[in-house]
């Protein structure tokens, strides 16, 4: 019986099977309870739908993912539906391939655990925006063909996907792809001076071509993605465009850094970057080499920073917790701070690490012979991702979402360590047979996370923003156009996920409205044309006399026709202008 239920255990059927249940049961009840996802999200959906109706994309913010999330709209024509179903996918796709690369570089029960450890990580399946999640798939697939196959080609193909990431998902794949060159180099450059018995060296031709060519397949795939973008440019535009991109996001990270040090929260990092750049630099937007020529030590306390903040970024996206306190919390959202647990676990981890690492090392040999060698192309990708995910940690912030890999990597670590652990304790290997009776108990006992006490990041409990933009969704055409100014919570997602392609202009925070100034001339000052209240009378909304007041004057109301509902749309009327207009 214990020799079947090890045999169960170590089977692919079984691994697939039951993390694929395992998954799925922690995200059970996301499409009841979960909002649509805020921020950059809502600006892919716009895109994903450009590619959904005229096959545009923006070749500078991950064309394929928008691509693929706007082929899902063909099947899926409901906003929330397929931004839910695209989010389940990603999860799905994504465990289900840290599995794989995971079996074939550990031993199967391990392998098994690290896979289980990944899928139960709140911070991963149910991050704040999923293009980062989304990132993981061509990485871990150039993992896979790392580990798959052999030879120049393999060595190309696995820099074909990097550098293809880089172009088409995630720039920071840039860096993966470099060090991979660089491994691949000193590779050939000892093959030629150290050549194995037997074997001469291959001819620098055979090298050059598949490096070339699938460097070819990348740059016809960004050219591609440059000819279907809605806005023809030169290529000196789109490298302009590109280096606003890339100077914009040190920007903000910098001054986002700078107010979490300062202050301990963050007001204006996002929205107003430009004015501690400008301050600190002599620049609005300078480039990263300008900035450290400037001023290298406001690059060096940017830096300094965020390496303080590392070990407990670490913590949270290994346990979903840190130890550290609260003012030292490594995301940009919420997360658990001052947690005993993330301590206990992370010396735990810590122990298993230094333990199996001293006896790899002893063993070091033995082990290359009967294990790591046949797969050591697979640990040099993992570790070319894991140098990306420290350099992106140290420089721009060690939220856990920007580096996944290097987590994946750590987790696949202490999984090696493990396997000499219980090579060590041959005892320890019984254990196996106890897998299937685990995942039934996960299976049966770890709760969804989506239930009724459920918050969604940023936006918080309930559905406010999927139920505004489906209230909505009656009105698109008049809120079409940037002329049209509306005034709503989340009125930024609101008008990207409404009026994808003709946006509509977000209006302020409601929040923002000066003390003493009358709401209609607050309204008229800010060029507001349309004003959404989800509940008259809440905290921070307009109350029902406010609303009264407004239609007696210079608007209307569009929905709903009953005065005592829930929420209200009130537009401007026509001819009544406003003074910000």
């Amino acid at each position: 019986m214990r020799v079947s239920a090890a045999r169960v255990a170590g089977s692919a059927w079984f691994a697939y099977g039951s993390v694929l249940l395992i998954q799925a049961k922690v995200l059970w009840g996301i499409w009841s309870y979960r909002d649509l996802s805020d921020g950059d999200s809502s600006e892919y959906f716009a895109d994903a739908i450009a590619w959904a109706d005229h096959r545009w994309v923006d070749p500078l913010f991950s064309p394929l993912y928008t691509a693929l999330w706007g082929s899902l709209e063909w099947l899926v024509d409901d906003v929330y539906t397929v931004t839910i179903a695209h989010r389940v996918l990603i999860v799905l796709g994504v465990s289900l391939l840290v599995l794989a690369v995971a079996r074939r570089l550990l031993s199967p029960g391990i392998a098994w655990g690290v896979a289980v450890w990944w899928a139960l990580l709140p911070i991963v399946y149910d991050t704040r925006n999923e293009i980062h999640l989304f990132a993981m798939v061509p990485l871990l697939a150039a993992v896979l063909v790392s580990l798959r196959f052999s030879g120049p080609w393999m060595r190309a193909g696995v820099f074909g996907v990097l550098l293809g990431t880089a172009v088409l998902v995630r720039n920071e794949a840039a860096i993966a792809a470099a060090l991979w060159l660089l491994v691949c180099v000193a590779y050939e450059i000892r093959a030629r001076r150290r050549p194995a018995e037997g074997r001469a060296p291959l001819p620098v031709r055979n090298i050059a071509v598949p490096f070339a060519a699938v460097t070819l397949i990348v740059v016809g795939l960004g050219s591609l993605a440059l000819l279907r973008a809605p806005d023809r440019q030169s290529l000196g535009e789109w490298a302009d465009a590109a280096a606003f991109k890339r100077d914009f996001a040190l920007c903000q990270h910098y001054a986002l850094g700078y107010e979490e040090r300062h202050q301990g929260y963050i007001s204006e990092g996002f929205t107003d970057c430009e004015r501690f750049m400008q301050r600190d630099f002599d620049a609005g937007l300078p480039t990263f080499t300008e900035a450290l020529w400037t001023n290298p030590g406001a690059i060096g306390r940017h830096f300094l920073w965020n390496l303080q903040l590392a070990p407990y970024g670490l913590q949270l996206a290994l346990f979903d917790r840190t130890s550290g306190p609260k003012r030292k919390n490594p995301d940009y959202i919420e997360a658990q701070t001052g947690s005993g647990l993330a301590l206990v676990l992370s010396i735990g981890v810590l122990a298993v690490v230094v333990v199996g690492a001293g006896l790899l090392w002893r063993a070091r040999r033995r082990w290359w012979e009967a294990w790591i060698g046949e797969r050591a192309w697979g640990w040099v990708a993992l570790g070319c991702l894991a140098g990306m995910g420290i350099w992106v940690m140290v420089s721009t912030h060690p939220a856990p979402a920007y580096f996944f890999p290097l987590a994946f990597a750590l987790i696949c670590g202490v999984g090696l360590c493990t396997m000499a652990l219980v090579d060590r304790r041959p005892r320890l290997a019984s254990l196996r047979a106890l897998l299937p009776l685990a995942a039934l108990a996960l299976v049966l006992l770890v709760p969804p996370r989506y239930d009724e006490g459920y918050s969604t990041p940023v936006l918080g409990a309930g559905r406010e923003l999927a139920e505004t933009v489906s209230r909505l969704e009656s009105y698109r055409d008049r809120l079409s156009g940037s002329d049209q100014v509306l005034l709503a919570p989340h009125s930024y997602e609101v008008c990207n996920y409404l009026v994808s392609e003709s946006r509509c202009t977000p209006g302020p925070n409601l929040r923002s409205q000066p003390a003493g100034t009358r709401l209609p001339d607050w309204l008229d000052q800010e060029g507001v044309e349309f004003l959404y209240v989800d509940e008259p009378g809440s905290e921070g909304e307009p109350g029902r006399a406010a609303i009264e007041e407004l239609e007696r004057g210079a608007w209307r109301r569009i929905a709903p026709a009953d005065p005592g509902a829930a929420w209200v749309l009130l537009e401007r009327a026509p001819g009544a202008r406003p003074q910000g207009g």
